[in-house]
């Protein structure tokens, strides 16, 4: 009898052997097992992406080089914006963006670091080095509203963990990239061509190509046009009350983005000449901000020009009682 389970066994042993080399499709069971034990479910930073910011993901898909370095660099820290930051953006502008390849991936890398930074490890006024390591994220915490930016976009869910870093969800498409100081971000923006150069005559400009922080409210060509010419001349000719106007537009050691501001709610800030600069926020949607103070106010009209060493807004009145 034992003879014969031997023989059984043996006979079935050949059998399975000589069977699965003539049917090479079969897998034996054990190797099953074995290779469906090492299948994972992917959960890069990019995959993540994909999750909480599809149309942010589709723009990634376009630009491989960065798409890889979210895969498989091994610390990334990302900010996703949502589906609404991209819908409430300005369609002319995303579509520029989204038609200059090298424009859209300089864009991209500027929601990256290869830095891993949870939310415990952003600090004010930080500075977080982006994915190209030159042009750097900054990060503000806005405690009287319990708010936290990344170069003036609100952050709304952190630490998404992934097997290669952390994502942060932003409510607010980054941009620009923060590649220049204020001074040369006005200096290339033509509409505040007047304001760079009483900059420049008042001796502030210099100033503003240091580390700062800077906040700076530029009034608009079209601002300064509302002044009459002679009056104009006459600041223009007066050294002592031009770097008084000039700086009373500048607020130093504090970038404050509109984002960081109460809606329904006035928050007050000094000017570098030492003026209280009173700031408003609406609570409309979209909201109006303003700033000024001594009856002379401006609206907000190009907020949150992310810059190196701060950021400026474009305002559409010069903040002088003339």
């Amino acid at each position: 009898m034992v003879m014969q389970i031997s023989a059984l066994v043996l006979c079935l042993l050949v059998a399975a052997t000589f069977g699965l080399k003539n049917q090479p499709d079969v897998v034996p069971w054990v190797e099953l097992v074995e290779a469906k034990s090492v299948v994972k479910d992917s959960n890069t930073v990019y995959d993540l992406a994909v999750k909480l910011g599809p149309q942010f993901a589709s723009l990634l898909d376009k630009c491989p080089t960065i798409k890889q370095k979210l895969q498989n660099d091994k610390t990334i820290t990302l900010f996703v914006p949502n589906n609404d930051a991209l819908a409430n953006m300005n369609k002319d502008l995303l579509a520029a963006i989204t038609g200059d390849p090298v424009l859209l991936e300089d864009t991209l890398s500027f929601h990256a670091s290869t830095m891993k930074i949870v939310k415990a490890d952003i600090k004010d006024e930080g500075l977080i080095p982006s994915l190209d390591g030159q042009v750097k994220i900054r990060t503000n915490l806005y405690t009287d509203i319990n708010v936290i930016t990344a170069s003036g976009s609100p952050i709304v869910t952190f630490d998404q963990q992934a097997s290669n870093g952390v994502v942060h969800v932003v409510n607010k498409f980054i941009y620009p990239r923060a590649d220049q100081d204020v001074a040369v971000r006005l200096e290339s923006i033509s509409i505040y061509s007047i304001f760079t150069d009483l900059l420049v005559l008042a001796g502030t400009s210099s100033t503003l190509h240091e580390d700062g922080p800077y906040t700076i409210y530029s009034p608009s060509n079209a601002a300064f046009n509302k002044i009459p010419k002679a009056t104009l001349n006459r600041l223009k000719n007066n050294a002592t009350q031009l770097r008084n106007v000039m700086e009373r537009h500048v607020v130093a050691s504090r970038t404050i983005f509109t984002t960081g501001l109460k809606a329904g709610a006035a928050a007050q800030e000094t000017a570098v000449n030492g003026d209280i600069l009173v700031l408003t926020k609406t609570s409309s949607v979209p909201p109006i901000t303003t700033v000024g103070g001594d009856s002379q106010y401006a609206i907000i009209r190009d907020p949150d020009v992310t810059c190196s060493n701060g950021v400026v807004h474009g305002i559409d009145k010069v903040l002088w009682k003339y």
